[in-house]
């Protein structure tokens, strides 16, 4: 009996499922299902009780000196190995699951429209894009001409038009600061008046991919693209550090390009629509500007006091040498957000953009900051943005720009600009370089954080409903939660809403998309309580 107490003790029943190491003393093991585990405990147990109630073995073995053999159980070894647990998607996969390359490239070109990137894309054979550069050749936007800088030959001499923004309220709005400015580079304006053929491209270092909208001529009608890159760093053990993305390195030597055209992307975090056709299909698709008229506030521009102030922090990590977004370095301070707002209004979108009124907000801050817009350190005041504000807190609008010309902790950018140049000088090596992108001061008001103070109500209001009314897309799924119809909500979809607000940011599912809002844990916890009632 003692040999079959000691096989008893060294023995482990387990219940498990395959996912999981649980451990008998020091050692591991894994079980394939609960089913199976739970089979062997009952055989095994059934086996040891049959022993002990067949008296007639046990007499035959009374007088027999020979000891009951027990089976050998190898031991495992040492350190198995631990498979890698699936790591759940984050918001970097959101193309993942798409249609990629050719037969993406077959999908768009199947529908029957006409823009200058259907000219080239569509052709018998696919284009060969590996870099920036390609792209805007083929859309006819590539700076040929690198002589005459200035902003009054932007556009000219054979150039496409083109602005910088220290800030913006796209869908690259945290990844967008004076240092890492985002470029918008287009057809030139042709002052004011319609061009049918415009087209531009949206851009900035960190993100692998450009922003591209076309019209149609035949019909009026804009489509919007992503294209999609990756880089031989996505292969790399560490993936892609920011000395791969935030460096020229970005802008070429790109693999795997895919298109996307807008309705490709109408269920995804990546959806263009919520902001450029924002009361649902059959209306009317718009380019967007938001600070369509002077100063245009947080824009590079060289003849007005916020635009210079953004120049200068631009060139505290960047010289003029350096061309960034397919933009000679020596063009850099030609920026011109008038000849955006041109394209805009020639083309007939001015009213259909809810205006950032810089002129009245920028004269308000000033009055409230006599240093502002060049020292920010004290955050300015403007009745004009706080009213405008309110309004996007009720949902009613896209979120809208900061009120101050710069968004960034001047200590945080300068130390930040210093490390770029640092890397682009040799001086230290490009995988060393850190996240430039990290110089936000914190305020609320720059657009990431719900207003504070609100109501669970409040903070699903703010948070989620752009992108979750009545007025979108109601046939995908993303239209069952509705905040429109949060008191009729069914409680499957509210539970579902809470699942994900509980996810951690980084989760592609995880609600609100950590790209567009962050929420901490109190203002989760009050959006949970609301949609558990």
């Amino acid at each position: 009996m003692k040999m079959k107490m000691k096989y008893l003790l060294s023995s482990c029943l387990f219940v498990t499922i395959s996912s999981y190491f649980v451990s008998c003393g020091q050692r591991k093991t894994v079980f394939k299902t609960e089913q199976e585990s739970s089979d062997k405990s009952i055989s095994s147990s059934d086996s040891i009780a049959k022993t002990d109630q067949d008296p007639a073995k046990e007499s035959d073995k009374k007088h027999s000196d020979v000891p009951i053999a027990t089976p050998e159980i190898p031991d495992p070894p040492e350190n198995p190995p631990r498979p890698r647990p699936k790591p759940r998607p984050t918001d970097h996969d959101v193309f993942k699951n798409l249609p990629k390359t050719e037969g993406q490239r077959k999908i768009l070109c199947s529908r029957k429209k006409s823009d200058k990137l259907r000219e080239f894309y569509c052709s018998k054979e696919a284009p060969k894009i590996t870099s920036l550069e390609d792209i805007q050749k083929l859309l006819g936007i590539a700076f040929t001409n690198r002589n005459n800088p200035g902003k009054e030959n932007n556009g000219e001499g054979g150039n496409p038009s083109f602005t910088l923004t220290g800030h913006s309220s796209s869908l690259v709005a945290r990844f967008t600061t004076p240092i890492n400015p985002r470029a918008i580079i287009f057809s030139p304006s042709n002052r004011a008046r319609p061009n049918p053929n415009y087209v531009a491209m949206g851009f900035l270092r960190g993100e692998q991919l450009v922003e591209i909208v076309a019209n149609d001529p035949r019909t009026g009608i804009a489509s919007f693209f992503l294209l999609v890159f990756e880089q031989a760093c996505n292969k790399a053990e560490k993936g892609c550090l920011p000395g791969d993305l935030l460096t020229p390195k970005i802008e070429k030597n790109w693999e795997n390009v895919t298109i996307y055209e807008d309705e490709d992307l109408k269920n995804t975090i990546a959806d263009c629509m919520q902001c450029h056709q924002p009361d649902g299909p059959g209306t009317k698709k718009v380019l967007r500007m938001q600070e369509l008229l002077e100063p245009w506030s947080h824009f590079l521009v060289d003849d007005r006091e916020g635009g210079q102030a953004l120049i200068r922090d631009y060139f505290l990590a960047h010289d003029n040498t350096e061309d960034y977004a397919g933009i000679p370095g020596s063009h850099i301070s030609s920026s011109d957000p008038e000849d955006l707002e041109n394209l805009i209004i020639g083309n007939g979108f001015r009213e259909d953009n809810n205006i950032f009124d810089t002129g009245n907000i920028s004269n308000e801050v000033r009055a409230s900051n006599p240093l502002q817009p060049g020292n920010n350190q004290q955050a300015g005041i403007s009745a004009t943005w706080l009213e405008l504000y309110e309004r996007a807190v009720r949902g009613d609008i896209i979120g809208i720009p900061y009120h101050d010309v710069k968004v960034s902790d001047q200590d945080k950018l300068e130390k930040m600009a210093l490390e770029y140049r640092l890397v682009m000088t040799g001086q230290k090596p490009t995988h060393k370089l850190p996240d430039i992108r990290q110089t936000f001061k914190k305020d609320r008001n720059l657009g990431f954080r719900v207003k504070e103070g609100l109501s669970g109500k409040g903070i699903i209001t703010q948070a989620c409903r752009q992108c979750h009314n009545s007025r979108l897309d109601q046939t995908i799924s993303r239209s069952r939660f509705n905040v429109d119809l949060l008191d009729t909500m069914s409680r499957e979809e509210k539970e579902t809403a809470i699942l994900r607000l509980k996810l951690p940011p980084e989760d592609l599912k995880a609600m609100p998309p950590r790209r567009f809002r962050d929420l901490d844990e109190r203002e989760r916890n009050l959006a949970v309580r609301e949609l558990q009632k």
